[in-house]
């Protein structure tokens, strides 16, 4: 009998420690906080799950809670595959399962003020780890929603050791209050894609201190090893690359693929989550 295993969500593989700004930088990372805090949503959802293993094949319908980047001013959201549910491999016990996302349900972009839109995953980019979310437009919801999105355009370009700040939400058991984390880059990727390593948190939109947006961070794997995991930050050039195809997709099924990700080995850490019950709804911040 298959274990009962629910899909697999990346936290803090590569851990940045805080960074201790001076005043002068305190002030100026308040200001992006506060500028681009409503840009960052949670999202509600669930994943139809096929799990494989020794002949064996079960269905499972397991809820996902993540966070993500409004990107545009029609509500288009980037996130991280992995935090919503993606396909793959996992060994337990000596036995390998195989774990096949089906399709994302009952998706929900919730704002700021707790307005729930519900919305469809419309591209999902397994090999950079993204997915794209849009909001039904005839909804009621999305009609009288206010959207505030972060611009990715004319991306900031950072150095090894360069101060930047990450914006992330809480769960719902903190009233998906924003936080603002500050770190460094501590190492830059170059080949065969360009990524910057240094925040610790997955799905969060990265800025300078200037306000400019350096990119998203994503789970990152080497090709071949499932082993080899790490934060890292995709540049916004090419997050606005994959965004232009979102913007014509239909809701996604299988998950696209694009330029195989840079081997960097870090230790993994994963967090298994099992079915529960549907999302429950957030009541509207006063």
């Amino acid at each position: 009998m298959i274990r009962t295993i629910a899909l697999v969500v990346m936290a803090g593989l590569l851990a940045a420690p805080a960074m201790a700004l001076d005043k002068e930088q305190t002030a100026q990372a308040r200001k992006v906080f506060d500028a681009n805090k409503n840009a960052v949503v949670f999202l509600s959802g669930v994943a139809q799950v096929e799990m494989s293993a020794g002949g064996q094949t079960m269905e499972r319908e397991v809820n996902f809670q993540a966070i993500g980047s409004v990107i545009n001013k029609s509500g288009m959201v980037v996130t991280t595959l992995s935090s919503i549910g993606t396909s793959g491999t996992q060994s337990m016990g000596g036995q390998t399962i195989s774990i096949k996302v089906k399709k994302h349900d009952q998706v929900k972009i919730v704002l700021d003020d707790g307005t729930e839109v519900p919305a469809d995953v419309v591209l999902k980019d397994a090999d950079l780890d993204l997915a794209f979310i849009t909001p039904r437009k005839d909804t009621e919801e999305y009609k009288s929603a206010k959207w505030t999105s972060i611009t990715l355009a004319k991306a900031a370009k950072v150095e090894v050791l360069d101060s930047v700040i990450t914006i992330a939400r809480m769960g719902k058991s903190f009233n998906l209050e924003p936080v603002v984390g500050s770190s460094e880059i501590s190492g830059i990727v170059t080949k065969p894609r360009k990524f910057y390593i240094g925040p610790s948190r997955q799905s969060c939109p990265v800025f300078n201190l200037e306000g400019q947006a350096i990119g998203i961070t994503i789970v990152y794997k080497a090709p071949g090893d499932e082993a080899s995991r790490t934060i890292a930050i995709l540049p916004a050039d090419d997050v606005l690359k994959i965004a232009e195809q979102a913007k014509t997709a239909k809701p996604a099924t299988e998950p696209t693929t694009t330029s195989a990700p840079t081997a960097t080995t870090a230790p993994a850490t994963t967090q298994r989550l099992a079915p529960t019950k549907a999302p429950t709804t957030m009541p509207k911040k006063d």
